[in-house]
């Protein structure tokens, strides 16, 4: 693992919009593979959770990088996306995670939290580290990247077609054009 970058999960207990009251940290940090010089690999899982001796809480990964200097980002699409800031306020210790949308989850904007829907979902990201690029696969506890890469492949050798064909048994009426992130883009792509 490089020695300038740590992955890991946290879970943060926020005291308003953006505001850190206070950072818990997975027991031990996520194993990131040294590629190449610039080049690093690493595989987390879908919705985690950090594990404390006391409870369990919802996670999401973060990033501490030693180096002032470098302001990672999520590449998206082709798009650089600048992940967020944040500091432990117990700690002093900085951490990125991805800038997502502010979410209160009461009308008393007593609980909120900053949605991270990049890492809750299934298949491949990038974040880039100044000149390192870190290639990510997100999977769930339950498949192996080799079980959903199968899972994928039936679906492009014609599963979906059986899905998807008007005339077929498996077929389903929808309310919505987008169910559950497939859309026209999503389809066009396993043909």
């Amino acid at each position: 693992m490089p020695p300038d970058i740590e992955a890991k999960y946290i879970s943060i207990i926020w005291g308003g919009e953006k505001v850190v009251n206070r950072i818990e940290e997975d027991l031990f940090p996520e194993k990131i593979e040294k590629i190449s010089l610039n080049h690093l690999y690493l595989e987390l899982y879908a919705y985690p959770r950090v594990h404390k001796t006391s409870r369990t809480m919802m996670a999401r990964i973060a990033f501490h990088v030693k180096s002032e200097q470098i302001v990672p980002h999520i590449e998206k699409a082709g798009v650089k996306v600048p992940m967020f800031r944040i500091q432990d306020p117990q700690t002093g210790k900085y951490w990125w995670i991805e800038n997502g949308n502010w979410k209160w989850w009461n009308k008393e904007k007593v609980l909120g939290d900053l949605v991270s829907e990049f890492w809750n979902h299934i298949g491949e990201a990038k974040i880039h580290f100044g000149e390192i690029q870190c290639d990510i696969f997100i999977r769930t506890s339950g498949f192996d990247r080799e079980d959903i890469e199968r899972i994928f492949n039936e679906f492009r050798n014609d599963l979906w077609q059986l899905i998807f064909k008007k005339n077929s048994a498996a077929a389903a009426n929808i309310k919505n054009k987008t169910v559950m992130g497939i859309d026209d883009e999503f389809i066009k792509l396993l043909r």
